[in-house]
């Protein structure tokens, strides 16, 4: 299983100073990269892996954090890189239930290359910013993808008296984890909790 995911919404690259590849999400992006933990909760995840850029990255940081993996930068996603290169990755990653964040340029190419040879999808292709499609299928071979759509956290109602002893078994992450980070992020951003280089400061997020 390879759960293909767009990276969240990061403003407009017009008003963005500076270089294109620091641009950091903007507070609707951190929204929907805190929904993935809704969106993903039921799936395995074995690996996290990422085009270098920030945005990309910090898509995915939440449910690094939240699975307890690292995240591995891998420039082969950049919109430049040839999609037969990407294709092939993407075959080899599909063992390892991976989440691979990268941008649409490449999500669009990718997803048109795999219907064209034969991808069965439950409806028509749609990559938004911070969607996700999960891909399957035997031997290395994609045979279907099922769109799962962005969720801004802010979206998502979650009682916090809900015990964890009457979660369904097997999944990883619980309503009122989830709600205290999601109460935690808003605080990250309010507060200016966020390191140098655009990403959430784990340590500031120990301390809440």
């Amino acid at each position: 299983m390879l759960l293909l995911v767009r990276s969240a919404d990061a403003g407009e690259k017009q008003h963005w100073q500076g270089s294109d590849s620091v641009r950091t999400l903007s507070v609707t992006g951190h929204a929907e990269a805190a929904g993935l933990l809704v969106r993903l909760e039921d799936y395995p995840i074995g690996s996290i892996l990422s085009n270098p850029t920030v945005r990309c990255q910090q898509t995915v940081q939440p449910l690094a954090l939240d699975r307890h993996l690292g995240i591995e930068p891998l420039p082969a996603l950049s919109v430049a890189a040839d999609l037969v290169v990407v294709l092939a990755l993407l075959g080899g990653f599909q063992a390892q239930d991976a989440v691979v964040c990268t941008h649409g340029e490449v999500i669009g190419q990718v997803l048109g290359r795999l219907v064209a040879d034969g991808l069965a999808v439950d409806q028509p292709l749609a990559w938004p910013k911070g969607s996700a499609w999960l891909l399957d299928g035997p031997d290395r071979h994609f045979a279907f993808g099922r769109y799962l759509p962005p969720l801004a956290l802010a979206d998502v109602e979650i009682p916090l008296s809900v015990p964890r002893s009457v979660q369904a078994d097997g999944r990883r992450r619980y309503s009122q984890r989830r709600r205290r980070y999601g109460a935690t992020l808003q605080s990250t951003i309010r507060y200016g909790e966020v390191r140098a280089d655009g990403f959430a400061d784990d340590q500031a997020l120990e301390r809440r």
